[in-house]
């Protein structure tokens, strides 16, 4: 199947066969949310913005410096947590980027 730029598509989630939900699902899927709130989904291609990488760099560089921005990470230690890592993330057990340091 062929898309133009710009088409808009529908995406079934199969929430509907769901009568109830008692805890909103965490994780990667997020489609009642999606459906429920009417959210819509934009993408970006970053290619099409590298002349303004040096800018934004620049100003994250600062906002950091100064606080305004953190980084937050749940890092893991060691190749032996790595089979037990997914398994938070998918949970949404994590706090911010998740990656683990050899």
């Amino acid at each position: 199947m062929r898309l133009n730029a710009r088409a808009r598509i529908v995406v079934q989630c199969g929430t509907a066969a769901i009568s109830g939900w008692a805890e909103t699902p965490r994780g990667p899927r997020r489609e009642r949310e999606v459906l429920i709130k009417k959210l819509g989904r934009n993408g970006f291609i970053v290619l099409k913005h590298l002349h303004r990488a040096p800018a934004a760099h620049a100003e994250l560089t600062q906002l950091t410096a100064d606080g305004q921005l953190r980084l937050q990470e749940h890092v893991l230690d060691g190749l032996e947590s790595a089979p037990g890592a997914l398994a938070p993330l998918y949970a949404g057990e994590n706090e911010g980027r998740l990656w683990s340091r050899l």
